[in-house]
């Protein structure tokens, strides 16, 4: 069995649902999702409160496990005060009998890990997508389809796939604070720049967490479209217009890198910021700016 943790926002449980999913094939195992994190760990004033949110797509190849059902040994090596200290040891792996308790560490072939009857996977595993995702990629498009949307998130996947349309997406709030990572608006003004030379013709929406600062700072630009989600918790929504976009200019963020991988226009044109880690993270036929 291989259970994977999920937390953090929804791009974030994605990667960790990808993973777990590419494992459970490769070893011909079942999948299960520990969801505990976000009323336990994830649920503290100091986090953005996140929620579980792949109930919203057609996921029928894991099913969710009760943590406390789960060992006692991995659920202690499990857990974050208990991990941290080990990290700071570049320790991220436990081997407990049957159990095997993987964090995350990008020089780590993640792929070959030492045989266990059973995985629990505790990471993020972004920064290794390029490598496991290709051979999964194509089984997730038909996973990761969101299934529950409101009447207006519909009304606008309408609009935008009937045009010639690209996303812009802008994610302030969280990384704002000082070990945020922010594109910055040069960044955007020269993505904007880059796809109006190449698509003339596009319609720009912009999708935020801060849409009044965009209204502010996008002033005066042309064919500028301002998506104003009266509901911030509805995550699902403009990720699901993004994705129907026929471009995608994206944020220094896993949830509109998502959008744009699930995009599912051939010829889509994908504009993104330099990642920490790009070589593995990004599609080579991304641009880099």
């Amino acid at each position: 069995m291989i259970v994977t943790r999920l937390k953090g926002g929804l791009g974030n449980q994605l990667f960790q649902y990808a993973f777990g999913y590419t494992l459970a094939k490769r070893y011909g195992d079942e999948l299960k999702l520990d969801i505990e994190w976000f009323d336990g760990e994830g649920n503290v004033p100091w986090l953005t409160h996140r929620k579980y949110e792949l109930d919203k797509f057609t996921i029928p190849s894991a099913s969710i496990i009760e943590h406390k059902k789960l060992p006692l040994k991995v659920r202690f090596f499990g857990h974050r005060f208990v991990r941290k200290p080990f990290e700071y040891l570049n320790v991220s792996r436990f081997y407990l009998g049957e159990w095997a308790v993987v964090g995350s560490d990008s020089k780590y072939d993640y792929l070959n890990l030492m045989q266990r009857p059973n995985i629990y996977l505790n990471g993020y595993y972004d920064n290794y997508a390029a490598i496991y995702l290709k051979e999964s990629i194509d089984d997730l498009r038909k996973e990761f389809i969101p299934q529950k949307i409101s009447e207006k998130t519909q009304l606008l996947v309408n609009e935008v796939s009937s045009t010639d349309s690209t996303a812009i997406h802008v994610r302030r709030s969280d990384q704002l604070h000082s070990k945020g990572h922010l594109a910055d608006l040069a960044y955007y003004k020269k993505a904007i720049e880059e796809v109006s030379r190449k698509k003339t013709n596009t319609n720009f929406y912009v999708f935020s967490d801060d849409i009044d600062w965009c209204k502010v700072q996008f002033a005066g630009l042309d064919r500028m479209k301002f998506v104003d989600n009266s509901d911030k918790n509805d995550a699902i929504g403009d990720f699901t217009s993004m994705m129907h976009c026929k471009n995608n200019i994206i944020a220094y963020s896993t949830y509109s890198w998502w959008a744009a991988m699930l995009n599912p226009n051939k010829d889509k044109m994908v504009i993104s910021p330099t990642f920490y880690d790009s070589k593995g993270f990004l599609p080579d036929d991304w641009i880099q700016l």
